[in-house]
């Protein structure tokens, strides 16, 4: 149990790689709360990690709403303690009729909605619990970033792009400001991963993506889960300021 007695808040936690990495964390002794904006699917998230014998803890809140994620930690460091993993996952890529919007085509409205969701609002939660993890002097904040910002992709629009390399922009921040209170901060970049998302693409832009993967298949969500589990056990304890890529090579490929 390498995560026992610890809290652990993952945004966007519901569903998708959130949800994988939340039921890991939780099968490794920590007390895990699941992040969403529909109280419908986070509680169907919780009620099933639940029948699992899983100790987790719903919160539905937009990460977007400053003042609402403090008010919700408040509440969580209340009800079940202070948080001392923070996994940063929480994060939006829309498309249009199963296409990437291109920037010509693109609203500013549309912009700011995706910078606030995969930047802004792991601002609002990173800054929110950092005083209490300065004040125990120990802490794991996890963004998850993108293999997409090593290279074009045409399946990810500007947007995305541009929002996922500020997140380890915001990861080297991170590391040089909180280091020395022994909290680590580090980036988690994943390849094409096997969601529900990308099974509902259409089966010739997967079989075109696998090609550019030296390991020939996309990332199961576990591992991804198992690379979060990585930065957030003792393990990890002297990695700091990293971003670890979990992409089957993606970036080598042709």
């Amino acid at each position: 149990m390498r995560l026992k007695g610890q809290i652990a808040l993952i945004t966007g936690s519901s569903r998708g790689i959130g949800k994988g990495i939340a039921q890991l964390f939780a099968e490794e002794g920590a007390i895990v709360v699941v992040n969403g904006t529909s109280p419908e699917t986070v509680q169907r998230t919780v009620d099933e990690f639940l029948n699992l014998g899983l100790k987790v803890y719903g919160a539905v809140f937009d990460t977007t709403d400053h003042e609402l994620v403090n008010r919700e930690i408040s509440k969580i460091e209340k009800e079940i303690g202070n948080i001392s993993i923070l996994v940063n996952n929480a994060g939006i890529s829309p498309k249009k009729n199963g296409e990437k919007v291109m920037i010509r085509d693109m609203s500013y409205a549309e912009w700011i909605r995706v910078i606030d969701v995969n930047i802004n609002g792991a601002f609002n939660c990173t800054r929110r619990v950092i005083p209490g993890m300065i004040e125990r002097r120990q802490g794991k904040i996890i963004n998850i970033a993108s293999a997409f910002v090593r290279r074009y992709s045409p399946l990810t629009a500007s947007h995305y792009l541009t929002s996922k390399a500020a997140l380890i922009g915001f990861t080297h921040a991170l590391c040089g400001e909180l280091a020395h209170y022994g909290i680590n901060c580090n980036a988690l970049s994943p390849g094409r991963t096997w969601t529900e998302m990308v099974k509902e693409t259409p089966e010739e832009k997967n079989n075109e993506f696998h090609s550019h993967i030296p390991m020939g298949r996309f990332a199961e969500i576990g591992d991804i889960a198992n690379a979060a589990l990585f930065l957030a056990s003792e393990e990890a304890a002297y990695v700091n300021g990293a971003t670890l890529d979990v992409n089957g090579g993606f970036e080598f490929g042709k």
